[in-house]
């Protein structure tokens, strides 16, 4: 998550960004860091921050490969028409069942099971023992039953299409718990560590599912906050870096509820010791770049005058070539006009 607003010390606008995260139960957003730029189009802000490319949505990928690759095996016409075969048709349904002892039962798994019992439906339409619909319907049907691979298909299908988490959230919804999530109530406890307590264990599918799910951003609320973190922290001839330090250690303490509650760890105080050493480490690296900066700029400069005086010299070369032969044009002229005076001069 990113946005930007002005910051009135540097005059820049300032891009936070922040993160979320899962840590054990609960869903964190944090802040990552600030760049501060000045115009803020998206190829600006490509030029900031780096962005990983996941590629298209993986849900529409995997279902326009579902769609594509069934539709080649008519799948769905089949059961479109086994439907409607009958549907709303009493005549057939009595023949069917006059024949098969059986009733009619819809979609795919239920398809399976009146598959035997509609053969013997079209082998008696076959038998001329009951009337042919003459139906596209039946059509469908009729081919259907002449590929040895239709019931292959059809678990293949259904192994498919069974929805795993849709499975486990309706066995968690028929347990004692449905009054647990009737209950719940939102202000008091937080969502993610409800559905961790529920989910975690016996129902690991969904559980990731729900992860993937939380980790949506549902807003730009906690980017929004830090503005007026923003605002607090700044102060006169405060530089980039330092802003931005002040960010992350407000972000650290809000984590912990308050600067008292932050835990004084022995990694943290080794680093607060060693930090003066690191400020001088700092601005010798700091100047230590701007040496070479200047080095670098000076050589620049200098491969720009020479590239000019290069430059220069050739203009020089090309002129004098090309005034030197315009003047041989001109003398070969001159001999060729007999009596000029030119042509005298020249003769003598």
């Amino acid at each position: 998550m990113f946005d930007e607003s002005l910051n009135h010390t540097s005059k820049k606008k300032q891009l936070d960004i922040h993160v979320r995260f899962w840590d054990d139960d609960k869903v964190h957003s944090r802040y990552l860091g600030s760049h501060f730029i000045g115009h803020s189009t998206a190829q600006d802000l490509l030029k900031h921050f780096k962005l990983v490319s996941v590629g298209s949505c993986g849900l529409h990928t995997l279902h326009n490969a579902f769609k594509a690759g069934f539709s080649m095996w008519q799948v769905e016409k089949l059961l479109r028409s086994m439907h409607r075969l009958f549907n709303n048709i009493p005549a057939r349904r009595e023949d069917y069942v006059t024949v098969t002892k059986s009733s009619n039962l819809p979609v795919v798994e239920r398809a399976l099971e009146v598959w035997p019992s509609l053969q013997l439906y079209v082998d008696a339409v076959k038998r001329k023992e009951l009337p042919n619909p003459g139906t596209s319907s039946y059509d469908t049907i009729e081919a259907a039953q002449k590929d040895p691979l239709i019931l292959a298909k059809l678990y293949f299908f259904t192994t498919i299409a069974r929805d795993v988490i849709l499975q486990q959230f309706e066995a968690l919804l028929t347990l004692e718990c449905r009054n647990e999530f009737l209950s719940f109530q939102p202000m008091v406890k937080r969502l993610d560590t409800f559905l961790c307590g529920w989910l975690s264990r016996a129902y690991p599918v969904a559980w990731a599912f729900c992860q993937k799910l939380l980790l949506l951003s549902h807003g730009q609320a906690s980017v929004e906050r830090g503005f007026s973190v923003n605002k607090e922290v700044e102060t006169d001839n405060m530089q980039e870096e330092t802003m931005v330090a002040h960010r992350l250690v407000c972000d650290y303490v809000h984590l912990h509820g308050g600067v008292t509650k932050v835990p004084l760890t022995k990694e943290l105080l080794v680093s607060v010791g060693a930090a003066r050493s690191r400020y001088r480490i700092f601005l010798d690296q700091q100047r230590a770049r701007k040496e070479s900066e200047a080095r670098t700029q000076k050589r620049k400069l200098a491969e720009e005058y020479l590239t000019d005086l290069k430059r220069k010299k050739t203009t020089v070369r090309e002129v004098s070539t090309c005034l030197a032969r315009e003047a041989d044009m001109l003398a070969e002229e001159a001999e060729g006009k007999s009596g000029s005076k030119m042509a005298q001069l020249l003769s003598k």
